[in-house]
């Protein structure tokens, strides 16, 4: 978007801090800033302000309740974080817990919570993203589906005017093969 397209980062906050400050700001806008805020250190006290702004706002939001624990995380507050993790019981915030579960070492916790993916997913993603996890971790597979997939395919020599594009390079290499 146009935040994306402004490159600097500073830019891009100074815009945020403008259009958040108005009264009518949308949530999605506090969402962004907040999280561009919490990218830094200095600036994490403002972004648990704003995080905390939000889910009193909209309590249910999993979008919300992510950021918050994003923040209390990079805070060093780590138990209120997983918690909040906990809470949000989104597909994102269970791939993210797990992971931090299994990080900190509760890696009994991480692989229940990865069994109850698996068993019960919120999306196609979280479960992909379960039984790979778990099969990676817990089932003694060295690599993930994805790499085996890759390692799987077939090599394609695609013509170095191709390098910017490197789909259309290999749309042609299987035009003239037929």
């Amino acid at each position: 978007g146009c935040l994306d397209a402004l490159g600097r980062r500073y830019e891009r906050k100074e815009l945020l801090v403008e259009l958040s400050r108005k009264r009518d700001a949308h949530p999605l806008l506090l969402v962004e800033h907040a999280r561009e805020l919490s990218d830094d250190f200095r600036e994490l006290e403002e972004a648990e302000s704003l995080a905390r702004r939000l889910v009193r706002t909209m309590p249910h939001d999993s979008n919300c309740l992510e950021l918050l624990a994003l923040v209390r995380w990079r805070q060093l507050r780590r138990d209120e974080a997983l918690e909040l993790y906990r809470f949000a019981a989104s597909p994102e915030c269970n791939e993210r817990l797990a992971r931090l579960l299994y990080a900190t070492g509760c890696k009994e916790d991480a692989k229940a919570l990865l069994e109850r993916m698996i068993d019960d997913p919120g999306s196609d993603d979280e479960y992909i993203f379960a039984s790979d996890f778990y099969a990676r971790k817990f089932g003694g597979r060295r690599s993930g589906a994805c790499t085996e997939l890759l390692r799987a395919s077939r090599t394609m020599v695609v013509d170095e005017s191709h390098r910017g594009t490197p789909e259309a390079g290999v749309a042609g290499v299987l035009r003239r093969e037929g």
